[in-house]
């Protein structure tokens, strides 16, 4: 539930508190004559509805609701003017996305319904949102149990690349997200169109590429998953190249990596070959990130990050002293739900000391 309902900005401060005293028991209502402030209050508040006067001072109303899009994209932005241009109107309407463009004097019965219009409009909004999450969370499932049914080994290739990347990207400065663990699992989704199984018939030849084209062609019907054939696009550029990479500083790059790291870790000639595909720096970086990735390589994560088959590799206390987990025991659902239920509370350190056993 947001603290206020609505956050009314303009420099007259007559206006605001007749806003404030009009609609007393009906919003709550947050006033501010300095654009400043607003801004402030934006990084600190959650607003529904944001109304802001044109002609300001410091900003005027278009630039100020295109900056709020930034920081709250989900509130219902609306313009209540006294004097603005056709070009004042037609600008804010196409960059700032603004719900209504009220005039000054505006009469409190039409405010009060415009609120109410504007307050159910988000309302609508964010069940939609939610709903379309919540869309496409089932249909990645569907896709990923399928990869998982269809194709184990390329799948299981695939996992060990996304967990591996998510815990170099913070090592490389590469972003971490959703979309750079999905590029990674379903980058090779398209070898079950290829009839390609295995991973090594899979390295063989163009059948990477012709897996990633597809995987693409998939996935980029999905609005939602765009951003992953983003990566998937360039991957198959940089694939496609054979020019030595001379530094990690992608999600493309990155995943390109892990498939090489993986693929010559065992080979006999692997100092040989991977010089062949990467630049001196890159190798020369080789021992810290084998240790990243070693299994039994204690990690700092945090609880929100805990996943089962974690080991703890130490006790988890709360601040006071209290065991909340044994040093030892193997993350289950249970000891994620405790965690978190301490977490929730402040009464745990912002980093644990785990195993990641899952990341090889």
């Amino acid at each position: 539930m947001s603290e206020y309902d609505v956050l009314f900005v303009d420099d007259d401060e007559n206006i605001l508190n007749a806003f404030k005293r009009n609609l007393n028991g009906k919003f709550k209502v947050c006033i501010t004559s300095d654009v400043t402030e607003a801004i402030t209050h934006l990084k600190t508040h959650k607003f529904p509805i944001i109304v802001s006067d044109m002609k300001m001072p410091k900003l005027n109303g278009a630039d100020f609701l295109n900056i709020v899009q930034s920081h709250s994209p989900d509130s219902v932005r609306i313009i209540l003017s006294g004097e603005s241009t056709r070009d004042d109107i037609i600008k804010a309407i196409n960059e700032s996305h603004i719900y209504k463009f009220l005039t000054k004097p505006c009469p409190p019965a039409l405010i009060e319904e415009t609120l109410k219009e504007a307050l159910n409009y988000y309302k609508q909004s964010l069940q939609y949102k939610h709903e379309i999450d919540l869309t496409v969370k089932g249909v990645t499932q569907v896709i990923v149990c399928m990869h998982k049914f269809f194709l184990p080994e390329i799948y299981q290739k695939s996992l060990k690349i996304a967990r591996q990347a998510k815990i170099l990207s913070g090592h490389f400065g590469v972003k971490t997200s959703s979309e750079l663990e999905m590029a990674a699992l379903l980058m090779f989704y398209g070898a079950l169109h290829n009839k390609v199984h295995q991973w090594e018939v899979l390295k063989a030849g163009d059948n990477m590429d012709k897996s990633i084209v597809v995987s693409v062609g998939f996935l980029k019907k999905i609005p939602k998953f765009i951003p992953i054939t983003v990566i998937l696009n360039k991957l198959r550029e940089i694939i496609k190249s054979k020019r030595l990479i001379l530094k990690i500083d992608s999600e493309a790059t990155l995943i390109k990596f892990l498939i090489d790291y993986n693929n010559l870790i065992s080979d006999s000639n692997f100092e040989k070959k991977f010089q062949d595909l990467y630049a001196k720096k890159v190798f020369e970086d080789l021992d810290t990130i084998n240790r990243l990735l070693d299994p039994t390589f204690v990690r700092d994560i945090s609880p929100e990050e805990i996943e089962p088959g974690m080991i703890f590799a130490e006790p988890v206390k709360t601040k006071s002293g209290a065991i909340v987990v044994k040093e030892g025991e193997v993350v289950s659902e249970r000891h994620i739900a405790q965690v978190n239920q301490f977490h929730a509370k402040n009464q745990l350190d912002e980093m644990l000391k785990l195993i990641d056993r899952g990341s090889l």
